[in-house]
């Protein structure tokens, strides 16, 4: 996780991803990661087998190198990666999940065309949620990552500004679209598959 923050501020021209990560399946992070880096991917993994090289490439990434490798067929892969994406000015880091849009750079919100007026707590809260789509992030979680308070604060701080937030993204705990209650467990950031139901909000 740490990894993709980086590749969001860092912009770096191309990526070397471990599909062996100790923390999270690799193959699950590889959309976010081009969403959040526009750069060229190079997985690197220890399974041969076709099924799992053809996932790794439908998941993302533009190349695979199998376990053991010489370090110049890794520089081979390296210099045709970045050959095939020479000439392509960098894009900026922009999140995109349906209607919403998340300018890293210019830390500038869009939903459905239109831009949000958020707080910095709210901006960075919606960027850390955006950054662990489909990850159930507990409360405490968000107090000491975004607002950087010790997990023996009270956490009522962070359910206001989820609810702020919330009104902000046109929806309600009752009716999510983007922010999902998990009961007993935290929060997580899901892409709506549909268009909001604006007549209930």
């Amino acid at each position: 996780m740490a990894g993709l923050r980086s590749a969001v501020t860092a912009r770096p021209h191309l990526v070397l991803l471990d599909l062996e990560l100790p923390d999270q399946c690799a193959i699950d992070l590889l959309p976010a990661l081009r969403a959040a880096a526009r750069a060229p991917v190079i997985a690197i993994t220890s399974r041969a087998d076709e099924c799992h090289i053809v996932t790794a490439l439908n998941a993302g990434a533009d190349s695979c190198l199998i376990r053991p490798f010489s370090a110049d067929l890794l520089l081979a892969k390296v210099g045709a990666a970045l050959r095939a994406d020479a000439g392509q000015l960098p894009d900026p880091p922009i999140l995109v999940f349906g209607g919403l849009a998340i300018d890293i750079e210019n830390r500038v919100v869009e939903l459905d065309g239109g831009t949000l007026c958020l707080s910095p707590k709210e901006y960075d809260l919606l960027v850390y949620m955006a950054l662990r789509a489909g990850e159930v992030v507990p409360l405490r979680d968000l107090l000491t990552e975004v607002w950087r308070l010790p997990d023996t604060y009270r956490c009522t701080t962070v359910q206001v500004h989820i609810s702020w937030l919330r009104s902000k993204l046109r929806e309600t705990a009752r009716k999510p679209r983007y922010l999902h209650t998990v009961p007993g467990a935290g929060l997580r950031f899901e892409v709506p598959q549909d268009p909001p139901d604006t007549a209930h909000m």
